[in-house]
């Protein structure tokens, strides 16, 4: 649930009390269980700057019209070479992953203490614990409080795969659930819920499809409505979700959180669904969140920009609310051995889905290098290319599922839709209702739109993401992604060796675990990265009302986590902060000086006392490097120039770099493309953004995803 909308609105009807500085400016939810210039950034963005058609005479452009080097391998994954004697093979479940889940639900079903736990237990044909059903009914479901549709979602699983083995009267008890339950903000009664982020969505639309479907002649109490009348009300707007996943990705996009709540209830959907195209749509997408994680895990870590995530999924990567499925999926570590009774677990092991070989390939190769440029989302202000309005109420609850509620573009609508859906009451719109008198003002969306940074920023938009993997170690990064906007449960880059080994960096924002926290949203890095070097440039917007209120939104200095004490060894020089973990290194510089926190923090906090400062992380192995006394030397060595907020650093891995708050990066004086990049690009595919198959090859598999007929193929043969 993002509270970030309220706080924005709020700040906006204070700042009406003060019409001089108006004046002045006018001219101008984890579920573990539970310018002139030519180089300026901005002189003509509204189209691509970077984009791939738009350098074809430029002689200081540099692979601009191709994202992954010339020599990768496999750099044409449409191959027109596809051998005749290429023979479809079936997808199917692995007997190794079968096993995995047998032993999984083994030790998952020897622990009832909680609400997916009673899955396992059912289904060893095992007694289960009945009370901790009937509390989650009383306490959460009939309450309707928050998150209410996750253990619903949970039960229905229990009810069409173990109806029968439910005991009377408690199978009854969860038909009434399902009976009396809210599906969505239209209908009728109060309820403390939150609908519309995009995990709830596909919760919400799931459970009222497969509701309606069980009891399709039954008359469902909250709303004179049979089960047939739900589902005819659900199926247009389950279907969009899904058609959006499948062409553009997830609007949260890499959650380390938030995956752990879209996977179920699509698992629900594949196993359950009547309806074909529901059941293959959900197939797809689940493929595409399996190959997200393989494209962006290292050790069945998602470690990457994630739209949505919480402080300890940063400062114990190891509590990655995906790294158990993962690790059932695809054999890639043994996290799923002690990763019991959670969430997408007990769904994906009690089902009929299977992962393509192919995927599974992909999660587990180790090249000397891997490099992905992937692109997920769309922009507010590209909703007409889309189709979609501001002021629909589904429309706007689609911008809300992005995380924008009060956008300029979208603020009109959410007034709109809390009128007509009458939510200005409910528990979460409830402390606005005094706006509801003056929100079709002018002023209203006049002071969104001065606070734009702090208003729009919440919104999960278009992303563009580079990720560089070795063996040893993997960096990711957003790229140049809304600079100096606030972000809210964000976090935009990632340094990963191992788990309990990672370094990140970010300005605390202290407002609270769904606005931002010391370690996630908080104002955004302008980030360029160029394979294992990444340059994160922190400042400031520049805009008056933004300035004023920035006090308010963050602590006043920057940081960095690095947990010095997980690291073989570590070391301070010259600005550069070093660590070594096995074979794997990095370096951090920060152009201010830095001290280590006090306190509790002091192991891993590095603190520089300003909010305008350029960090460089450079990271590097035996392999490439040599010794880490060598790798040490090399960067030392290195060039470092930092003027205001520019930098030119010369690597010694990957060369000169350049970039700033403004200006583009460049490598060797010629400018690197930041976006917009194809949906996938990478040594195993390459797709272009809109195009409907999607066609992946690794060793003599391929496997062809058909969002258009929603058909799954894998292949193997030389041609492959």
């Amino acid at each position: 649930m993002h509270w970030t909308w309220k706080l924005a609105v709020i700040l906006t009807a204070l700042m009406m009390t003060f019409p001089l500085v108006a004046a002045d400016c006018g001219g101008d939810d984890d579920d573990d269980d539970d310018s002139s210039d030519d180089d300026t950034a901005d002189d003509d963005d509204t189209g691509d700057d970077d984009t791939v058609d738009d350098d074809t005479v430029d002689d200081d452009t540099v692979d601009d019209d191709d994202t992954v080097d010339d020599d990768t391998a496999d750099d044409d994954t449409a191959d027109d070479d596809t051998g005749d004697d290429d023979v479809e093979v079936p997808i199917v479940q692995s007997e190794a992953f079968l096993n995995r889940c047998a032993t999984f639900i083994d030790n998952c079903a020897t622990n009832t203490g909680g609400r997916y736990e009673q899955i396992c237990a059912l289904e060893k044909d095992q007694s289960i614990n009945e009370d901790v059903i009937r509390n989650y009914i009383s306490s959460t479901v009939e309450p309707r409080e928050d998150t209410a549709d996750f253990g619903m979602t949970g039960f229905m699983r229990m009810m069409y795969l173990y109806e029968d083995k439910l005991a009377e009267p408690l199978r009854t008890e969860i038909e009434d659930a399902f009976l009396g339950f809210k599906y969505w903000p239209d209908e009728a009664g109060p309820d403390e819920m939150v609908f519309w982020s995009e995990n709830h969505h596909i919760l919400f639309h799931s459970l009222e499809y497969l509701a309606g479907q069980k009891w399709r002649n039954e008359t469902f109490t909250n709303e004179p409505m049979t089960g047939q009348d739900h589902i005819d009300k659900v199926l247009p707007r389950l279907h969009r979700w899904l058609d959006w996943r499948l062409l553009h990705g997830f609007s949260e996009w890499h959650s380390n959180v938030y995956y752990n709540e879209d996977a179920p209830p699509l698992l629900n959907l594949v196993d359950f669904a009547e309806d074909a195209d529901i059941r293959e749509k959900a197939k797809l997408v689940l493929d595409m969140l399996l190959l997200d994680m393989a494209f962006n895990s290292k050790d069945a870590t998602i470690a990457t920009a994630h739209g949505r995530t919480y402080p300890d999924k940063i400062t114990n990567r190891s509590s990655d609310s995906m790294s158990g499925a993962q690790s059932l999926w695809f054999g890639n570590t043994d996290k799923w051995m002690t990763d019991n009774g959670g969430f997408t677990e007990t769904h994906l092991c009690t089902s009929a889905y299977a992962a393509p070989e192919a995927i599974v390939r992909v999660a587990n190769a180790t090249p000397d290098e891997f490099l992905n440029f992937q692109r997920d989302g769309i922009n507010i202000a590209d909703a007409d290319d889309y189709g979609l309005t501001y002021t629909d109420p589904d429309d706007v609850l689609f911008w809300w599922s992005m995380g924008s509620y009060a956008a300029p573009d979208i603020i009109e609508g959410t007034f709109d839709t809390l009128d007509e859906w009458t939510m200005w009451d409910g528990a979460f719109f409830g402390d606005l209702n005094f706006l509801e008198p003056i929100a079709q003002s002018p002023i209203i969306k006049t002071l969104i739109t001065l606070l734009r940074p702090i208003s729009q920023g919440p919104a999960l938009e278009e992303l563009n993401i580079v990720t560089y993997r070795t063996p040893e170690y993997q960096l990711s990064s957003a790229q140049d992604y809304n600079p100096g906007y606030w972000g809210a449960q964000t976090a935009m880059w990632s340094g990963l060796i191992d788990p309990q080994t990672s370094v990140y960096t970010s300005i605390p924002g202290g407002a609270g675990d769904y606005l931002s926290t010391d370690w996630t949203g908080g104002f955004l890095p302008r980030i360029g990265q160029v394979e294992n070097v990444a340059i994160l440039v922190y400042g400031e917007e520049g805009f008056f009302l933004d300035n004023l209120l920035r006090p308010v939104f963050n602590k006043g200095y920057a940081h960095a986590f690095f947990p010095r004490g997980n690291f073989d060894e570590w070391s301070q020089s010259d600005g550069w902060t070093f660590g070594r973990k096995g074979d794997a290194y990095v370096a951090l510089y920060a152009s201010a000086p830095t001290r280590w926190a006090d306190g509790e923090t002091s192991d891993y906090e590095l603190i520089a006392d300003t909010i305008n400062l350029v960090w460089i992380v450079e990271m590097g192995s035996a392999a490439q490097n040599g010794t880490y006394e060598a790798f040490k030397a090399d960067i030392l060595s290195a060039d470092v120039t930092v003027d205001g907020l520019d930098v030119t650093y010369d690597s010694p891995s990957v060369g000169e770099l350049s970039y700033g708050w403004t200006g583009r990066l460049k490598r060797d004086g010629k400018r690197v493309d930041q976006g917009s990049f194809k949906r996938f690009d990478n040594m195993y595919i390459q797709h272009e953004w809109g195009d409907t198959l999607y066609t992946l090859n690794i060793d003599e598999l391929r496997l062809e995803l058909d969002v258009e007929n929603l058909t799954r193929t894998m292949y193997e043969g030389s041609g492959s």
